[in-house]
């Protein structure tokens, strides 16, 4: 039996590891369901980082875990990506894999049922059932993923 928590509203995007295209493919997206509804995107990390004086909000912090809201739209971090493709709102979570879970459900308990979520994260997949999942593979010799869209974004309607 599956004991992953169902999350019909969340496209989750892993990948094989840094330069597959994750957030290339999160911010394209982003952008298509943007102009449809309000999105909400996530990136987590289980890489603890110096945090720069430019930070966006704390929204939770604990000893092994820490939420944070992006603010800043111009930088070339991923979630401020995300915000510059078209999400409402940003978050990063750093997290231990032993707390993911645990910041995971703080953050998306805030949010209003049946809210897009667009999340890039290596680790939730074990946790979680998204609507739809995606696993970005880096070719050989690639720096990035390629990623293909139709020209016809009609093509893509839900």
């Amino acid at each position: 039996m599956d004991k992953r928590l169902n999350i019909p509203e969340m496209i989750l995007i892993s990948g094989s590891g840094q330069n597959s295209g994750k957030t290339t493919l999160s911010e394209e997206i982003i952008k298509y369901l943007s102009e449809k509804v309000p999105v909400t995107a996530i990136k987590t990390s289980p890489h603890f980082h110096k945090l720069p004086t430019d930070t966006g909000y704390i929204f939770h912090a604990m000893p092994d875990y820490i939420v944070i809201k992006e603010e800043d739209r111009h930088s070339e971090k991923d979630t401020s990506r995300m915000l510059r493709a078209g999400s409402t709102e940003a978050y990063l979570i750093l997290a231990t894999n032993e707390k993911l879970m645990h910041a995971f459900l703080k953050l998306h308990g805030q949010f209003q049922a049946k809210q897009v979520i667009v999340c890039e994260s290596p680790a939730l997949a074990s946790h979680l059932r998204p609507g739809l999942f995606f696993f970005m593979v880096q070719e050989k010799g690639s720096t990035k993923g390629n990623i293909e869209f139709p020209s016809d974004k009609e093509s893509c309607s839900s």
